[in-house]
């Protein structure tokens, strides 16, 4: 399954390849440099340890282990995202291996599935944001797919807040159906990941979710100047935020091929080169993937 996911991934980069232009693909890439190379490098490393301790925040009530198990633990998946669809391998990793350490399974289940609601939530949040100020306050015109995107993700937003109220009362109106008894575990399971925290670490959790894609943004945006593409930043966000989110579907491992044709595209719908675009996707992952080798040797050091 693993070696399936990484051919579709290549064929998926190699269709997003032919439909672009070589010369100005090798042009844009020629105006990379090594200094922002550099730079990208430490901000990602940064980022990843800003995620550490979002997961250490939302897992410390269920199991306490030392620093350095949890930032072990942590590496070593990141090192399997590497390989696997929706940084699902990661996830699991972090999951087995604390609950050997004497954490209960399904609150650690439902800790990783907390950690990726948390992760969507902010991205929506955001994407709306930097949507509504890109067409307010710099008068962009968008493009009518960033436009439907817009709506969609809009409503994805209203019908995850509303769950977040519903949700917690769901179980007692149903569970006294046989039928229905399902449903009710299945809401008491999510109710329990998504209010599991005190409304203090709810914020922790939230403002280092906010540094994290700070960070991702403020890092593709080193390599857009460093290219000399002179897109604005909320544009940007929204190009990386939409990227992650389609990188959530578990098609091709890491989401290799999918996320540089995404960066193309949406590039591409604004207005920009796609080539440019393409370029710039396929360098801040691979500098990722490094961040992830080399986390992953740093992971296996500590153990």
């Amino acid at each position: 399954m693993r070696i399936l996911h990484l051919l579709l991934g290549a064929v998926i980069l190699a269709f997003s390849i032919w439909f672009l232009d070589w010369k100005v693909l090798l042009e844009s890439l020629g105006r990379l440099h090594t200094g922002p190379i550099v730079q990208v490098l430490l901000l990602c490393e940064v980022l990843l340890l800003l995620v550490a301790w979002r997961w250490q925040r939302i897992v410390h009530d269920i199991v306490d282990v030392p620093v350095r198990e949890h930032l072990q633990y942590f590496l070593l998946g990141n090192y399997l995202n590497t390989f696997t669809p929706a940084n699902l391998g990661g996830d699991i990793y972090r999951v087995v291996m604390l609950v050997r350490a004497g954490g209960d399974r399904n609150r650690l289940i439902a800790a990783a599935f907390a950690e990726k609601s948390w992760g969507l939530g902010t991205y929506l949040i955001v994407f709306l944001v930097c949507y509504a100020v890109m067409k307010f306050a710099y008068g962009g015109a968008s493009s009518p797919e960033i436009d439907a995107m817009a709506i969609i993700i809009c409503m994805v937003a209203v019908a995850g807040g509303g769950g977040l109220l519903i949700i917690p009362h769901i179980e007692k109106y149903v569970s006294a159906c046989g039928r229905f008894r399902r449903i009710a575990k299945l809401s008491n399971f999510i109710a329990g990941a998504l209010h599991a925290h005190k409304p203090v670490v709810q914020v922790q959790i939230f403002i280092l979710s906010l540094l994290n894609l700070g960070l991702w943004v403020f890092a593709a945006l080193i390599l857009a100047q460093d290219l000399e593409i002179d897109v604005t930043i909320p544009e940007l966000a929204l190009v990386a935020i939409l990227t992650e989110i389609v990188r959530i579907i578990p098609i091709s491992a890491q989401g290799i091929g999918i996320r540089e044709g995404a960066y193309s595209y949406l590039f591409y719908t604004m207005g920009y080169s796609p080539q440019d675009g393409f370029i710039l996707g396929a360098s801040i992952y691979i500098i990722l993937t490094i961040i992830f080798a080399v986390n992953g040797m740093v992971g296996w050091l500590l153990g």
